[in-house]
């Protein structure tokens, strides 16, 4: 069967972070998906609009949600990014195909859950751990390493930090590369905090998103230096 295409109205445009646009659609009737599912965006050329290929986004909304919401990450020249900066506005039409994707899994309260995103790549992860928090069982224990170059590259921190402060089993660790004098979270590398954050290598489950240079480096260290069995770790570069 094919996949459906669904015509969507875009809600909201809002740039969070540098180069880095929320961005919010109406949910068409009859559309429904699982957290760490992704859709293909019909994206015209500006100097062509009949000139037309299709990018894909993760859903960073979790399926009970009334709207869509996306992340989009300006890639300088990028098709994608020009049509994102340049043309899309509240009120634009836009023709979406899907879901597609995977990298689901469902929440299960005797298992850890272990979220490891740079950039964009924590759209998918908010997708999961909104839908496990909110929807089906608040005390799954969930741990969102969320990392980023720089300080205005961090974005939805307080989003995390509001579901942390009222949820004990949800911890969120954002971590800058570069920090500047006033940061007073965590630094560095994600890679080197991953094996601090595993304590049960069988009842661990991982979902790491983002840069495809660190989800490969990550997905090794879970795997083959600390012992998470593969099946149990899921990885999404781009």
């Amino acid at each position: 069967m094919p996949t459906p295409t669904y015509s969507i109205v875009c809600k909201k445009k809002e740039q969070i972070a540098s180069g880095i646009y929320e961005i919010v659609f109406s949910k068409p009737e009859g559309f429904s998906f699982k957290p760490g599912q992704f859709v293909m965006f019909e994206v015209p050329l500006i100097e062509n609009p009949a000139d037309i290929q299709k990018r894909a986004y993760s859903i960073a909304s979790s399926p009970d949600e009334p709207d869509l919401l996306f992340v989009i990450k300006l890639i300088k020249g990028g098709r994608a990014s020009r049509w994102v900066d340049e043309v899309l506005k509240d009120g634009t039409e836009v023709k979406m195909q899907g879901p597609m994707g995977v990298c689901t899994m469902e929440p299960d309260a005797s298992r850890n859950y272990l979220f490891i995103a740079t950039g964009s790549g924590v759209a998918p992860c908010r997708s999961h751990i909104t839908d496990m928090i909110h929807q089906k069982n608040p005390a799954v224990p969930i741990t969102l390493l969320f990392g980023v170059v720089r300080s205005e590259d961090l974005f939805w921190a307080e989003y995390f930090d509001q579901i942390a402060s009222w949820n004990p089993s949800f911890r969120f660790i954002p971590t800058l590369l570069f920090p500047d004098p006033k940061w007073k979270g965590k630094t560095g590398k994600i890679q080197d905090m991953v094996p601090a954050l595993v304590s049960d290598t069988e009842k661990t489950d991982v979902l790491i998103c983002g840069s495809s240079e660190i989800v490969n480096e990550v997905e090794n260290i879970c795997v083959d230096k600390l012992g998470i069995p593969k099946k149990n770790v899921h990885a999404e570069g781009f």
